[in-house]
């Protein structure tokens, strides 16, 4: 939320004549993105992760209801002659 405005003020008022607040500046904002750039990241990690393991499960369920809906008395396909 702070890197835009900060970033803003690093093009416009931060110049060279004060280096050590430019430093400060351009230094905050480096640290902003990447922060950014990390939790984006272990976003995309867990979102895959959750999908896997909501997948599993679907597989489960899925599997679990073939086994239930098949008969295992030795019909032979509802042929009574």
């Amino acid at each position: 939320m702070f890197a835009i405005p900060l970033s803003a003020y690093g093009f416009g008022f931060a110049t060279m004549d004060d280096p050590r607040l430019f430093t400060i500046v351009w230094l905050v904002v480096i640290g902003l993105i990447s922060a950014i750039l990390l939790l984006a990241g272990l976003d995309a990690v867990n979102t895959m992760r959750l999908h896997r393991r909501s997948k599993q499960g679907l597989n489960s369920e899925f599997r679990q209801a073939l086994r239930l809906s098949k008969p295992d008395d030795g019909c032979d396909g509802g042929n009574d002659g």
